[in-house]
């Protein structure tokens, strides 16, 4: 008897259990249906306003094409023939900031000129003039790559206009084979924007940011398929109207994988989400590059012993001299030290070092002439290795976060603690700040 009351005991339990799990389950399902529900109205309303206003848009030189919902993504899909950074203001004025909506472009822009094909030397020539010199940054440059095959150069920009082709032609040379494209305004063209810009410091954006990034893993695993975390500042907003936001991409844009970002981010959060497969195309640090690529294994030869490194970033000199910076350490504050990437093999030979000051000095590098050095740098993130711009900055305060990669600590993360402090150095007596 009392053990069939024990049983029963059990069985309620479980049952009550059960019960109250599906409960929660129907809570939470008509909690999302709810907030679907009413982000559906919004939209519906936001399509009415702009809809009314599209004539004198029209006018006023912003020529919409149509105005749909999408509700996949649950958002506002407002597309043109010719996608223009200046139509995302006056539109978002109108619909308001808190409706999700999508700037869609139709068509992209493509231009060839020139007879091809060119010498792979004239070629990398022109390229290294764009490439190295800041330049390639001031007229809007994405990216750029030698086309060996059909010996041309490949340019994408963020605005194909008369100028910047102008600019590109003046620096390259008009003997150039070229083809410059105008970069679609977003990949797949969807380019998903929330909330209102700058509505949060950059700085809160950061935390938010870190935040995001230690969640990272757990939301692959869970099928959302977040590609890209960053913040986008205000220089790399003036060409896409996001300056001031987290700034995300997805493999898919659903309205699912959207809610569960925001329900961790805030939904306070101004946010761009842009349509975008990871990028899987470096496998590790120590391989073999070429061009070189900073962020990769250097080795030096000093005093018969191996010593290894990790190469910094290309740059061009005072006199135009192309090359790499790499760690002074590594040549042991000297000159003449020969230079490999990723080996000591001979076929690994990069260049030696002509510049390495012995004695008291400003910072820990040193400087190889090179002319197979790149403008990119080898980034690890939690969906693969990938190849991304240099960025920098030209001042550092106290507690400015550090996000360091290299060949041994790999990854490590930590803040400026002092500035304007001189340091003493096991290899050269005093570092100077």
């Amino acid at each position: 008897m009392e053990r069939n009351i024990v049983i029963f005991s059990i069985l309620l339990i479980w049952c009550l259990s059960l019960s109250l799990i599906v409960f929660a389950m129907n809570i939470i399902a008509n909690s999302s249906d709810t907030h679907r529900q009413k982000l559906l109205e919004e939209l519906k309303e936001a399509k009415k306003k702009l809809e009314k206003q599209m004539d004198y848009l029209r006018s006023h030189g912003i020529p919409i094409k149509s105005v749909k919902i999408n509700e996949t993504i649950m958002a506002l899909v407002v597309s043109f023939d010719d996608m223009k950074v200046q139509y995302v203001e006056p539109i978002r004025n109108i619909i308001g900031y808190h409706v999700p909506v999508i700037f869609y472009e139709l068509k992209g822009k493509k231009l060839f000129i020139g007879k091809p094909p060119a010498s792979r030397s004239k070629l990398v020539e022109a390229y290294h003039k764009l490439a190295l010199t800041g330049i390639a940054d001031n007229i809007g440059i994405s990216s750029m790559r030698i086309d060996s095959i059909r010996g041309l150069l490949y340019i994408r920009v963020y605005e194909l206009t008369n100028n910047t082709i102008s600019m590109i032609r003046k620096i390259i040379g008009y003997e150039i084979p070229v083809i410059i494209e105008e970069v679609p305004w977003a990949p797949k063209g969807l380019r998903l924007y929330i909330g209102k810009p700058s509505s949060k410091p950059l700085s809160v954006l950061e935390e938010i940011k870190e935040k995001l990034v230690k969640e990272w893993p757990k939301l692959r695993e869970k099928g959302i398929p977040l590609t890209l975390i960053d913040v986008c500042d205000f220089k790399e907003g003036a060409r896409w109207a996001c300056g001031g936001t987290l700034y995300l991409s997805l493999e898919e844009l659903k309205y699912e994988y959207i809610k569960a970002l925001r329900d961790i981010v805030g939904y306070d959060t101004p946010l761009v989400i842009v349509k975008a497969k990871p990028i899987k195309e470096l496998q590790d640090k120590n391989d073999k590059y070429r061009p070189l690529l900073g962020g990769t294994r250097v080795e030096t030869i000093v005093d018969n012993e191996v010593w290894a490194s990790t190469l910094g970033f290309g740059a061009i000199d005072n006199n135009s001299i192309v090359g790499i910076v790499i760690s002074g350490h590594v040549a042991s504050g000297r000159t003449g030290i020969d230079v490999y990437q990723n080996t000591t093999a001979s076929s690994n030979y990069v260049g030696e070092v002509t510049r390495s000051p012995s004695g008291p000095r400003w910072s820990d590098v040193a400087w190889v002439p090179t002319n197979d050095a790149s403008p990119y740098i080898y980034v690890v993130t939690p969906t693969g290795f990938v190849k991304g711009p240099i960025k920098g900055t030209s001042t550092v305060e106290v507690d400015y976060s550090i996000h360091m990669q290299s060949i041994r600590t790999y990854e490590a993360y930590g803040h400026v603690d002092q500035v304007g402090v001189d340091l003493l150095s096991p290899t050269y007596g005093t570092l100077y700040d």
